[in-house]
């Protein structure tokens, strides 16, 4: 006998339905295993403080109501749920917050892809908020200094190519240590 077997054939061997062949197999089964003895022991107190269990009284006619009210749940009449003054299974006051929490979502959705357009560059200003010139101000800018180093540049040489001999001995300074 095999530990499913055994399990299958405990309340059998409690309530005596067991043939003699089975019961002897049985109680050999018990005598090997020391865990299988106990299991059928707590059965037998489980199975006595039961039976020392007074029946319940319930009172005439509940099974009479308890089938009546059975067959009308049955029956597709479900009171217990109302749905009157219902939309999409909603409460008017949910079905309006839902709706407004859903525009607000598909707004800032929309506002925020709109942000980047243009192959994925921003159209947002992250620059310095104190900085109030435009990037085409800068732009003239840079021009206008880049102008003046090329005249100035062009000064300087032409005045090198007129005076080859420049003195620097006035430009330089000793210090001491």
């Amino acid at each position: 006998m095999n530990r499913y077997q055994f399990e299958d054939s405990i309340s059998d061997y409690l309530e005596n339905k067991l043939n003699l062949s089975q019961r002897k197999e049985f109680e050999a089964f018990l005598e090997e295993n020391h865990d299988a003895s106990e299991l059928v022991n707590s059965i037998r107190i489980n199975l006595e403080i039961m039976n020392k269990i007074p029946p319940i009284q319930v009172n005439k006619g509940f099974n009479e109501r308890l089938l009546v009210s059975v067959k009308k749940k049955e029956g597709g009449s479900n009171e217990s749920v109302k749905s009157k003054g219902l939309i999409l299974g909603f409460k008017p006051i949910q079905l309006t917050v839902l709706t407004g929490l859903i525009f607000m979502s598909f707004f800032t959705s929309f506002e925020i892809f709109n942000y980047f357009d243009d192959g994925g560059k921003t159209n947002l200003n992250f620059s310095n908020p104190l900085e109030t010139r435009d990037k085409s101000d800068e732009n003239k800018l840079k021009e206008k200094a880049v102008n003046q180093i090329v005249e100035k540049n062009d000064s300087t040489s032409s005045k090198n190519l007129n005076n080859q001999n420049i003195d620097y001995s006035k430009n330089i300074k000793f210090v001491k240590d």
